[in-house]
C-alpha cells in the first residue's frame, strides 16, 4: 500500500487511485490486500470528486464473494451507502 499511502498523504488523490489498481491486479492471490486495495481507491476517488468511479469501484469490490470475510467488505458497504450507490 505504500505508493498509494504516500500520494494520499500529500493529497494526490487521482494519483492514490492508480497505486491502489495495481495492487489489487498485481497481488490478486492476497485477497485481504485486495479488498483493502480497492475501499482505499473508492476513498480516493471519493476524496477527488469522482464518485461514479467510486460507486463502480466498491460494486466491483462487493461482487466478489470472496472478500465478505474481510472488514474492507463491511466498510465498503456502509461507504457505498453514504454515497448513495446500491448494492450490486
Amino acid at each position: 500500500m505504500g505508493r498509494g499511502t504516500c500520494a494520499e498523504a500529500k493529497r494526490e488523490w487521482i494519483k492514490a487511485t492508480a497505486f491502489y489498481e495495481r495492487l489489487y491486479v498485481l497481488y490478486s492471490g492476497r485477497r485481504e490486500l485486495v479488498a483493502e486495495a480497492y475501499l482505499r481507491r473508492a476513498e480516493c476517488l471519493h476524496r477527488g470528486f469522482e464518485d461514479a468511479k467510486a460507486i463502480e469501484t466498491l460494486q466491483e469490490l462487493l461482487r466478489q464473494e470472496d472478500l465478505v470475510a474481510f472488514p474492507a467488505y463491511e466498510q465498503a458497504q456502509r461507504v457505498l451507502a453514504r454515497l448513495g450507490g446500491t448494492a450490486p
